[in-house]
């Protein structure tokens, strides 16, 4: 799913609920066919794009064995070294998620990005083809949100609020 902001549209704020599947703003993509990996998508200044992934309906093994030849020699290494089976998987998802999707806005190959630490230990792009290109990732239960943008900072969070549970005598 790809969602992108309108000018006219209100931002989406803290404590608002995003729904997977449904359009956020002017620009909606399903994952009914493959996109083009050669920086197609354009990406005008001030929009966001958005790319959801429920990590739990990716499972078939032929499939994690593609998006591991994505993955550079680290993050090979890095993957397995997560204890629980859906730790790895979320991992090699998102490691798969972010390199493809840039690679639907710059002129890279998706196993050739690479990528930096910032001064607050953020990851950022080093490739000088991705330009002002920016992301920011973030998961919860079994959703990834991945947010591309140009030229600016991105932040953002998710949380599942639909499991809270809270006993009443903790309540009072």
């Amino acid at each position: 799913i790809v969602s992108s902001r309108a000018p006219d549209a209100p931002a989406i704020g803290i404590g608002e609920t995003v729904t997977p599947g449904v359009s956020m703003g002017t620009m909606e993509v399903e994952g009914t066919g493959p996109l083009a990996l050669n920086g197609s998508i354009p990406l005008p200044l001030g929009e966001i794009h958005l790319w959801l992934v429920d990590y739990d309906r990716i499972s078939d093994a032929t499939l994690h064995t593609a998006y591991r030849e994505l993955l550079n020699a680290s993050e090979r290494e890095q993957e397995p070294r997560f204890y629980f089976a859906r730790d790895r998987r979320r991992y090699l998802v998102t490691r798969a998620l972010l390199r493809t999707v840039l690679s639907r806005y710059a002129p890279v190959d998706p196993a050739e990005w690479t990528f930096s630490t910032n001064a607050y230990g953020r990851p950022e792009i080093a490739n000088d083809q991705a330009g002002d290109l920016t992301f920011n990732l973030s998961h919860t239960h079994s959703l990834i949100v991945l947010g591309v943008t140009r030229q600016r900072a991105l932040g953002g969070g998710g949380e599942n609020v639909g499991r809270r549970e809270v006993a009443m005598d903790l309540a009072g």
